[in-house]
């Protein structure tokens, strides 16, 4: 998702762009953006939180028995 909005919102000479002629709306588009970035990674956390919790508890495991 990163990427493509990196993509869509690069200036590029001697091209229109949407996204950034709107004015004062190009930043509301690059917060709406990042907040959906966000929301993303932070979805994607709560869904595998039982997977993540797992690695980060072998570490812990690992860590004790050394």
């Amino acid at each position: 998702m990163h990427e493509f909005f990196k993509y869509h919102i690069h200036f590029r000479p001697n091209q229109p762009n949407p996204y950034l002629c709107y004015g004062r709306l190009s930043k509301q588009i690059i917060v709406d953006a990042r907040a959906m970035e966000d929301e993303d990674r932070l979805m994607y956390i709560a869904k595998n939180q039982d997977k993540l919790r797992a690695e980060y508890l072998q570490g812990i495991f690992d860590a004790i028995e050394k």
